[in-house]
């Protein structure tokens, strides 16, 4: 998100449509959600590719000031400690 505004209101603000999830802060510019409901207005197909899909293209991206998402496996700062695979 831009500015580095990762409170907890800016981001319900920014992502209560998706869905319910847990927010859990990784670093001062960085966080990962956990998802337990997907809204499916928002993200027709209840998969971490459609919501990363929504939420890096079109108007969601940029109204919301997201730089980027990836998947938890896929975060370059967790593939080094990624120990399961």
């Amino acid at each position: 998100m831009k500015n580095n505004d990762l409170s907890t209101e800016a981001m319900a603000h920014c992502l209560g449509d998706f869905g319910d999830y847990n927010v859990f802060k990784d670093s001062s510019s960085s966080f990962f959600l956990e998802f337990y409901f997907i809204e499916p207005t928002a993200v027709p197909t209840p998969t971490v590719d459609a919501v990363l899909q929504a939420l890096r293209t079109g108007d969601a991206a940029a109204q919301r000031g997201i730089l980027t998402a990836v998947a938890y496996s896929e975060a370059t700062k967790f593939k080094a400690h990624n120990r399961l695979e």
